[in-house]
């Protein structure tokens, strides 16, 4: 099935659903705030917006639909924290500004509140990972692929087409409503010595992912986050910065052996190791070439549609930055 006619179904698969708590147990997460929702403006309706980030792509278990969000995901996550409340999805893994435009702004309705995460499946984050991390299907340089990541980051194209999304969909809001945009985290301790003799590759073993790589790598996160705060700001939307979340919880941390795929205090999917890599490495170009890989949920592999996405934790430190933008912004 084509990344449109995935993101068109969503349009009759959509349901809502209300969510009705006598008391909700926080998890206990390593968040630099106590998560507190006592002071939040009271929310009757939450809509989520955007990609396999809003969907939760690997965190915990999934609905009956492709775009149908995971059991873990933050919108999900934030939905019973702010509860009871009326709750709908329409973000779909692959979505890009313009797909968000196209089939998700109508599901914005007299929402209280709408939470909107997009951006990474049109800037080449794909092709970065392929390059410099994991080499599934090497074809170029991975100083090549960040070169382009960055050129589409800064184009004209990609800024006004974000930009125009955003406006959009503070147009369609209610005057009481908020628009939340979120950011991306960054992948890595940048500074830790351990990881530059390192790989994640399953074919070159001298990939390593020494400190000047993974600088460039979180570079082109916090460039598009400029990108998405910009046109947050400038719509009257609010941006929240969930990066300070995950401070101590990425990869390459200090005293962490990496790879190390049972490490729980790591918020982002890492490749199963232990699947063999040429298995990996075919169906990835497999999920690549039919637009299933980051941006779908492939039934054939989430091990490798879930790698750099946040974990369940993960997706609790973006709750907690929500939360935290709700009380405070």
């Amino acid at each position: 099935m084509s990344t449109a006619s995935r993101l068109s179904s969503i349009m009759t698969s959509m349901t809502f659903i209300i969510t009705y708590l006598c008391a909700f147990l926080i998890p206990v997460l390593a968040s630099p705030f106590q998560l507190n929702t006592s002071s939040i403006p009271i929310i009757t309706t939450y809509t989520a917006l955007g990609d396999s980030y809003a969907t939760g792509n690997g965190a915990g278990t999934h609905g009956h639909s492709l775009c149908s969000p995971f059991s873990d995901a933050y919108p999900v996550q934030l939905a019973k924290a702010i509860g009871p409340v009326l709750f709908q999805s329409a973000a779909c893994s692959g979505a890009t500004t313009g797909s968000v435009f196209w089939h998700q702004l109508d599901s914005i309705g007299d929402s209280d509140l709408v939470t909107l995460t997009v951006g990474g499946n049109e800037v080449d984050f794909f092709g970065v990972l392929n390059e410099c991390v994991y080499q599934w299907r090497p074809l170029g340089t991975c100083e090549c692929e960040l070169r382009k990541s960055r050129r589409l980051i800064e184009s004209r194209r990609f800024v006004d087409s974000y930009a125009r999304m955003v406006r959009l969909a503070k147009q369609r809001m209610k005057p009481s409503g908020r628009l939340l945009v979120t950011g991306y985290a960054t992948f890595f301790n940048e500074e830790t010595t351990a990881c530059d003799g390192v790989t994640f590759s399953i074919r070159n073993p001298e990939q390593f992912l020494t400190r000047q790589l993974r600088r460039d790598l979180n570079h082109l996160v916090r460039m598009l986050n400029h990108v998405i705060r910009s046109a947050a700001e400038t719509a009257g939307a609010e941006y929240v910065d969930m990066d300070e979340m995950f401070e101590g919880h990425r990869f390459c941390e200090d005293g962490v052996s990496e790879p190390d795929d049972m490490r729980s205090d790591t918020w982002f999917f890492n490749l199963d190791y232990g699947s063999g890599n040429e298995r990996v490495a075919e169906e990835v170009h497999r999920a690549h070439s039919q637009e299933v890989f980051l941006g779908g949920l492939g039934k054939w592999y989430m091990g490798v549609a879930r790698v750099f996405h946040p974990t369940k934790e993960g997706h609790g430190g973006i709750r907690d930055a929500v939360v935290k933008q709700l009380r405070n912004g």
